[in-house]
Formats: structure tokens, sequence, C-alpha cells
């Protein structure tokens, strides 16, 4: 029986301590405009969390902004105007309260609120990973704050926590993106398709990591790492993307020639355009930029025929290659007999592919080049690669190309590019080299 009577005893006295807990509401007369109030207590409220009243005061406040969230809700019903002016009391009178003592309590926590408010300067509530910390420390700060005697161990904690958010907010605003690219290419495979951009672009980061850590206050101390961090996270993504483009994976070396092929050449479009734009503005500069239009235009143009020349050879039939400002295509598909230079006619196909090429770069020179391994005579292979550089650069001549642009040179075995001791790389230096410098240069001049 006694548990009985107990329950509705112990219920009201709760009841009665919450409601003397609540403060006295403000009575706002009949005649006053709801919208007038909701738009001065709406800066009020923003000035308290300006002024850091949501932690020093927490309940309150928090009371404050829900009663007044209940009144525009109330307005926005079209609830009648007693009723949202009676919100609008309980609002007021908590958030009186709330600043009456976050008042008090401001100067016990000066050096907490001072490292908060380095932690929102710093973008705290902008990431989610910071926004969510930020809560759990400002739960803590509450919790303890309305001890009339904060203990120096937990101003200590406290303080510290909100300058550790201070920094991790500092790295997520500058850094965030190059950690979103490493973290994306690696779901795509990148430990195992590129590894060396992966750990140079981890590496990047690491190393702006610590110097932001070391200067979060100097932006200017830590701009040059934090861009390398992004510059090599962005070139990992597009690494990535390259591998995974086609059909089947490429290799991560040809993949990074392929980015930095497309990288060059969309730079010497837009350093073509800055210089042809300038043209205009005056005679005197003609000259010099008539060169450096020249060169650009070269380069470019070797740059669009490797682009051309990738897309028509597979793997096994050649690899091109950009030497300066000429294109190197080095055929690797040439079916010479031993110790022949006639060409096969299966390898017609191929040196119709380099034809191709040569049309659309419209060289000025052409030098073929014939190697061998070290099999054989000193004076064999000389031979030998100066007769196959011979066919191959008759072949060009009768496909169209000028008698007086192309060269046919023999090194024999004096320019290697594998070892001559195994199998695999007496293979890569037997092989025919086609080097062609593009005429965009003749051409821009006779045109002016």
């Amino acid at each position: 029986m006694t548990r009985l009577i107990s329950l509705p005893i112990l219920f009201a006295t709760t009841l009665v301590i919450a409601c003397t807990n609540a403060p006295k509401k403000v009575n706002y007369s009949a005649t006053e405009s709801p919208t007038d109030i909701v738009t001065q207590m709406q800066a009020d409220i923003q000035t308290g969390y300006e002024q850091q009243h949501d932690v020093l005061a927490g309940s309150d406040f928090t009371q404050a902004q829900k009663h007044f969230d209940r009144a525009r809700e109330d307005m926005r019903d079209g609830a009648k105007s007693e009723r949202v002016l009676s919100r609008l009391g309980q609002a007021r009178a908590y958030l009186d309260r709330a600043n009456k003592k976050a008042e008090s309590r401001k100067t016990q926590l000066e050096g907490i609120l001072q490292s908060r408010k380095m932690a929102l300067d710093s973008g705290a509530r902008n990431f989610p990973a910071q926004r969510a910390e930020l809560g759990r420390i400002d739960e803590d700060t509450r919790d303890i704050v309305e001890e009339k005697r904060l203990e120096p161990q937990k101003f200590s904690t406290l303080q510290s926590r909100y300058l550790g958010l201070e920094l991790a907010a500092i790295q997520a605003a500058h850094l965030n993106t190059a950690r979103s690219r490493i973290e994306g290419a690696k779901s795509k495979n990148a430990a195992r398709n590129t590894p060396r951009v992966l750990n140079r672009a981890e590496i990047d980061l690491r190393n702006a990591q610590n110097i932001v850590t070391a200067q979060r206050h100097n932006p200017e101390a830590f701009k040059e790492a934090v861009d390398k961090a992004n510059a090599s996270s962005d070139f990992l993504v597009a690494v990535t993307q390259k591998v995974r483009a086609g059909r089947s994976t490429l290799p991560e070396g040809v993949a990074i020639e392929l980015v930095n092929q497309e990288r060059r050449l969309k730079g010497l479009n837009e350093q073509l355009k800055v210089v042809e734009n300038q043209r205009e503005k005056g005679d005197e500069i003609l000259s010099l930029q008539d060169q450096q239009i020249q060169r650009a235009r070269q380069i470019q143009a070797v740059e669009q025929a490797m682009d051309q020349a990738r897309q028509s050879f597979a793997p096994e039939e050649a690899d091109v290659y950009r030497d300066g400002d000429k294109l190197l295509i080095r055929l690797k598909g040439l079916k010479f007999a031993v110790g022949r230079s006639d060409l096969p006619q299966e390898s017609i196909e191929l040196l119709g592919k380099v034809r191709t090429i040569a049309e659309a770069l419209k060289p000025s020179m052409v030098i073929v080049e014939g190697h061998t391994d070290s099999t054989g005579s000193p004076r064999m292979n000389l031979d030998l690669s100066q007769k196959r550089a011979e066919t191959v650069a008759q072949y060009l001549q009768t496909a169209g190309l000028s008698h007086d642009k192309i060269t046919a040179v023999g090194y024999g075995f004096k320019r290697p590019i594998g070892s001559n001791k195994s199998k695999e790389g007496r293979a890569q230096n037997r092989r025919v080299d086609v080097v062609m410098t593009p005429g965009v240069a003749e051409q821009t001049q006779t045109s002016m």
C-alpha cells in the first residue's frame, strides 16, 4: 500500500520542482506586434550564440530557442496572436535568465571560451566530423559549467579539446579535398594499380598536415605544402581514372605519361591563347610573340600527334614518346627475318599507320633509325641496321613523304634500350625508331 501512495507523491514533487525552475513568463501586451518581437528576439538569440551563452547557460538558452521556434511555427500556422505572444513571453524569460547566468560565469571560463571561439572561427561547424566533436565538447562544458568551482584539470582538458578541434577544423578546411581524393582512389584499387602515385600523394598529405600543425595560425607558411598535397591528390585521381578508362587496365607508367600529355596539351592551348591575345596589343613585340607562337604550335602538334599515335598503335606494335619538340615512334612490330632487311608483308599495315601520323604532323624532317642487338659482328649489325632503316624510309617515300625530308641512319647495337645479356633485352634492342620534327614553324612563317 505504501508503494501505491509514494508514486503519485513523487510525481507531484517532481512536477512542482520543474515548474518552480521555470522563470516567470514575460507578459507582452495584446497590442504589440508578434512580428516585431520575433525580429528582435531572433537578433538577441544570435547575439547569445556569438557570446557563447549556449554553453555558459545551456539549459536556459536551449529552452529559449525551443519556445522561440514554437512561436514562429504558430505564426506560420496562423495561430492567434495571444498564443504566439505567450510563447514569445516564455522564450524571453528563458533568454533573459540565460543572459544573466552567462554574464556571471564569463570571467571564470574566459580561457575555455577563448579556445572555443578559435575553434568556431576556424570553421568547426562547417565539417561533419568537427561539428559532431564540437557538440560533444560543448555538452561536457555544459555539464560542469554549473559547478561553483571549476577544477583546474577539467579546465585544462576542455581548453585542450577546443584547441585540438581548432586544428582539426583548419586541416579540414585546407586538406579535406586531398583526403577525400586519396580515399576515393584507394576505393578504386589505387594501392594495386597506381602505387607510386598513391604513395607520393600520401607523403605530400602527411607533410602538409605536419606543417599546418606547426603553423596553424600562419596560412602563408603552409600554403605551398597544402597546394602540393592538393595537386598530388588531383594527379592521383586523374591517373587512377586513366588506368581504368579502357577495357583493360593500363600500366601505371603509361597512365602517368598519358595524364601528363593531356595536361601539357591543355597548358599549351591556354598559353597559345594568351600569347595570341597579347599579340594584338602592339607591333613592337610581334617578333618575340611569333617565336613563342611557333614554338607552342610545334609542341602542341607533337602532343596531338602523340595522342593520335597512341590510339592508333597496339602495345605490341609501337611505343610513342615526345623527345623535346619531336615525336618518336618506336616500332616493335616490324617482323624482319633474321639477318634480312626486306620489308615483310605483314608489316605494311603498321607502316601505314606511321604514314597516317606523318600526314597529320606534316613533318619538316623525318629520321629513320635502325638498331640491332649485339649478336654478330659490329660491322654486320651496322650494315643490317642501316639497310633496315633505308627500307622503312623508302616505304615512307613511296607513300607520299618528300625524299629530301627523310634520312635513314643505322646505329647497329650502339644505342641499346635493354640488356643484350637477356632474350627480352635483345628483343627490345632490335627495333626501328621514326623521329619526326613537326613542320609547323615553316607553315607559320609562310602564312604571315
